[in-house]
């Protein structure tokens, strides 16, 4: 275990020795077949910008353990090319010269924050993962206020020629067959705009996790991406939104539906007819507000003559309120169930 406590914790800036970056960061990292350690951090003020990074990570059939972080207030500020992060990971890299090491499912370890405030910036991401066959963790996220925005400008350039840019995110991702954790978001107000994005995502055979949301006041803005859908034979993991009140605008979607990747490897996997998109659950004491062309809400399945069933879409409100060509979708395009949509308002 590493326990850090100070009255500031600051993660900043990277270095170029000799050619190669090398960015800061305050990391714990096991190879082989132990348990990479659990982190607990307790500060009054964590900042991790520029590139820097909080990691527990693992490779090579080992577990990765947990980062917990106790602050009053956490903001994670992206530079673009390297985006800050707090995250927990776990790996395999083939190796010749250890043909004995067996990969029997390393579990990655949870991410629990606490926080007065907490600020995702300009491309900077919380996230567990596994490319291991084990399950990526969860993570729990209690703050009075959580802000999740801007995007950061990635090294690589898109097809158009211009940078291409990724928005801040919280994600659990899992391939080769595991199953994604968690995400659970618990505060006074929730703020996701300019591209932010909150998703469990699965590829292979693994079944996305749910995501929770208990606020107050729930603004997603601009882009917004909600998810736990899976791109494999999985299942959709669950969304629960209850709040008082929620407002999704411009292209803003919320998406616990199934899919799979064109030309992936996932397209050798059969594909159980029982599979499902995930249901999404929105309670909103005094209304909703879904808003602008292009923002959705979709627990379809996507694939043409794909199989399996959609999920349910339940929205109980007050007062709804939906306009200008947004989209609710629970269908399929095969073989399969659609959900159903229940508005009570």
């Amino acid at each position: 275990m590493v326990k850090v406590k100070a009255n500031e914790v600051e993660i900043a800036g990277q270095l170029n020795i000799g050619g190669r970056s090398s960015r800061s960061s305050l990391d714990v990292f096991t190879n082989g077949t132990g348990t990479a350690g659990t982190l607990n951090l307790e500060t009054g003020q964590l900042t991790v910008r520029d590139g820097g990074r909080i990691s527990v990570s693992s490779l090579n059939g080992s577990r990765a353990g947990s980062i917990n972080i106790q602050a009053s207030v956490v903001e994670l500020i992206g530079d673009g090319r390297f985006p800050s992060r707090i995250s927990v990971t776990t790996n395999r890299i083939p190796d010749e010269t250890s043909p004995n090491i067996e990969f029997s499912g390393s579990s990655v370890g949870s991410i629990a924050l606490e926080a007065d405030q907490l600020r995702i910036l300009n491309g900077a991401q919380i996230s567990t993962f596994t490319g291991d066959v084990g399950s990526s963790g969860s993570i729990d996220i209690r703050a009075n206020s959580v802000e999740i925005s801007g995007r950061g400008t990635q090294a690589t350039t898109s097809f158009t020629g211009e940078p291409s840019t990724v928005g801040s995110q919280i994600f659990a991702q899992a391939r080769n067959g595991g199953n994604t954790g968690d995400i659970s978001i618990t505060t006074q107000r929730l703020i996701g705009i300019d591209g932010a994005s909150m998703n469990t995502f699965s590829l292979g055979t693994g079944s996305s996790g749910s995501i929770s949301i208990q606020a107050q006041e729930v603004l997603f803005d601009d882009q917004v991406f909600i998810s736990s859908g899976t791109f494999g034979a999985g299942n959709g993991g669950d969304i629960t939104i209850e709040t008082e009140k929620l407002t999704m605008l411009n292209n803003s979607r919320i998406y616990s539906g199934i899919s799979l990747f064109i030309e992936s490897e996932t397209t050798t996997v059969e594909i159980p007819p029982t599979r499902r998109g995930g249901t999404v659950f929105i309670k909103a004491s005094e209304s909703v507000d879904i808003d602008g062309e292009g923002t959705s809400i979709n627990t379809g399945v996507s694939e043409e003559g794909g199989i399996g069933n959609g999920g349910n879409i339940i929205i109980e409100t007050g007062d709804l309120t939906i306009s200008n060509k947004v989209l609710l979708f629970t269908g399929t395009s095969g073989i399969g169930d659609a959900g159903q949509i229940n508005l009570q308002a």
